[in-house]
């Protein structure tokens, strides 16, 4: 129960921060991992719940190239690979130009279509494009072309939903690129602001804290705002991820003010 009342203080008051900033240099760095992965929530979330129609959105003109592709060759995806009866056949569509099979990578970045044998990918430009996996089994051309007059399927939708699919067969290597990258942004920026915060409470109050000391409370710090944005994220994943810097950044200010006013000699 004590540990538990003294979570409970750390998550809520500043002042409890400060008291528990004499921490073991581990326990500060399984806590600010731990955030860090906390933080990255809002962006999994974000990137798992992202729908077919919002990926679409972003490749206009996708579906439309895509079914007639489908109308008018002989291809199958099967066991993660994509065959044709014709490779390296380049087709002009609508908006996209579309690559089967090609013999080796092709370096377009606008408006292509490109299906590897393993791979797939569609780039309206160098810095809008998605890249993915065939994972969603076995179907051939002919099966959708079946599909599409027999059961009703909207081609529209069975287009979001494949891009959908390669979005996805990427994710566990996105989150591992996104956590990292994250990881390493607020390692800089807690290292920095500890840093300006122990020299500025030096100067104004004439106190010495130690570094170590003001950098475990900004990890304590972090988890609070880091909690509850994971918990946003389940509601609004978007804003959840914007709002924690600024969220964090003003615990940041109210606990500096505590600093301020907490003489280093009543702390022992």
């Amino acid at each position: 129960m004590g540990f538990l009342k003294e979570f409970t203080d750390v998550l809520i008051s500043n002042k409890a921060i400060i008291k528990h900033r004499k921490i073991r240099w581990y326990k500060t760095v399984i806590l600010f991992l731990f955030s860090a992965f906390i933080v990255s929530v809002p962006f999994f979330v974000g990137k798992f719940s992202t729908t077919g129609q919002e990926l679409l959105t972003n490749y206009e003109g996708f579906h439309e190239d895509f079914y007639d592709l489908i109308q008018s060759q002989e291809c199958e995806f099967k066991q993660g690979t994509f065959d044709c009866v014709q490779d390296g056949l380049i087709v002009e569509g609508k908006t996209y130009k579309i690559y089967l099979l090609p013999d080796s990578e092709i370096k377009e970045s606008e408006n292509v279509i490109i299906f590897y044998d393993d791979s797939f990918l569609v780039s309206k430009s160098s810095t809008n494009y998605q890249y993915g996996l065939y994972t969603f089994g076995n179907i051939s051309f002919e099966e959708l072309r079946k599909n599409f007059t027999t059961y009703q399927v909207d081609p529209k939708e069975w287009s979001g939903l494949y891009l959908r699919n390669m979005a996805l067969s990427n994710l566990s290597f996105e989150m591992i690129i996104i956590y990292l990258g994250l990881m390493i942004q607020y390692v800089i920026y807690i290292l920095v602001v500890s840093m300006f915060m122990m020299f500025i409470n030096t100067k104004q109050s004439g106190q010495r804290w130690k570094y170590s000391e003001v950098l475990n409370m900004l990890v304590l710090a972090m988890f609070t705002p880091a909690l509850l944005m994971a918990f946003l994220s389940l509601f609004m994943a978007g804003p959840a991820s914007i709002m924690f810097p600024i969220i964090f950044v003003v615990r940041i200010v109210f606990l500096y003010g505590t600093m301020m006013r907490t003489p280093i000699e009543s702390l022992g």
